[in-house]
């Protein structure tokens, strides 16, 4: 597969994780009343069901994804430490300062209406920066968390035998089990989210590895599915939650390299992928209005708040996206990724 095709491929598998990572944020309604209609429509429950699943590997996937970018196109340019941090700074942390701060008054107006309410004070807005799990939008938290991965990524390709790449594997896997994905105690890990960079970093690792044994084939991702089925099977006898994750959020990861091959001509998914990061960040300020309006004010269907929500996620930061390259100056597509 050349450069194109690669290219091709991560759009498209780009495209198959926002869709989920928009779909997992589409429950439609706030959690108490969703479980409150789950417990009497097994549709929804189940759907309920397949959203806590997707949860295992969506984000986990774009961590995947993003060792395997820059393992593929940013690592052969051989740019210097200050360039990379420079243009990663531009890429995840100029949006997440400034985005979160348009968003900030917005949800303290909205509070009453939000999940999580928030004062309107300068402590509570330079605590949310600080500490992405409690930013206005609480899933920005991967903007900082990938920031950091990208800090630490050329440590991790100086490990290039292959008992100091096993080495490796097994000591960012242990911290990962040792580190929680939202540290919610331990004040210093939840600083920058330092905690969600330990859980994930092992993610991002297996990505620039895939690359370098060249796993990103068609049939070493269906061997690869069966092999971590079978031992998800197989971990039952090992009585451990950490390994059962960890082995059903790899089965995830596994499905969507399985799907972004066999829907690798799908030009839906690649225009997704295309607006992939454009959707991450400008979703929430159409989800939350279709919550609102279809799921909290008026819901004469929970199925018409999901349709909602998934739609004007998606297609919302899209048209966004496009007006603003038309009639935006360029210094401000920094803003939004393009």
């Amino acid at each position: 597969m050349g450069e194109a095709g690669r290219k091709s491929f991560n759009q498209v598998l780009s495209g198959i994780g926002i869709f989920l990572v928009v779909l997992g944020h589409s429950s439609g309604v706030l959690p108490e009343k969703a479980a409150i209609i789950a417990s009497g429509n097994p549709w929804y429950f189940g759907f309920l069901q397949i959203l806590a699943w997707i949860y295992t590997f969506h984000m986990p996937l774009f961590f995947m994804l993003s060792g395997m970018n820059y393992a593929e196109f940013t690592l052969p340019k051989t740019p210097s430490y200050v360039q990379l941090l420079r243009s990663k700074a531009c890429r995840l942390l100029f949006p997440y300062l400034t985005i979160s701060t348009l968003a900030y008054p917005v949800k303290a107006v909205l509070s009453r209406l939000a999940l999580r309410p928030i004062d309107l004070s300068f402590g509570s807005y330079f605590t949310q920066i600080f500490y992405p799990w409690e930013n206005s939008i609480v899933f920005f938290w991967f903007l900082p968390t990938l920031f950091l991965c990208f800090a630490v990524a050329p440590l991790l390709t100086h490990a290039r035998s292959v008992g100091g790449r096993v080495t490796l594997v097994c000591g960012l896997l242990a911290a990962s089990f040792l580190f929680p994905h939202h540290p919610v105690k331990e004040e210093w890990l939840a600083l920058g989210n330092l905690g969600g960079v330990l859980h994930n970093l092992i993610y991002f690792y297996l990505g620039i590895e895939l690359v370098r044994l060249g796993l990103t084939s068609v049939s070493r991702s269906i061997w690869t599915l069966a092999i971590l089925t079978g031992f998800y099977v197989l971990q039952g006898y090992l009585h451990s939650i950490e390994i059962a994750t960890f082995i059903f959020t790899l089965i995830g990861i596994s499905g969507c390299l399985v799907c972004g091959h066999f829907l690798s001509g799908s030009n839906l998914l690649s225009s997704l992928g295309r607006y992939s990061y454009q959707i991450y960040l400008f979703s929430w300020f159409f989800q939350i209005p279709a919550r609102i309006v279809f799921g909290q004010i008026w819901c004469p269907s929970i199925w018409l708040a999901v349709t909602a929500s998934l739609g004007a996620g998606i297609l919302g930061p899209i048209v966004l996206t496009r007006f603003l390259e038309k009639v935006a100056p360029k210094w401000l597509s920094t803003l939004y990724g393009t």
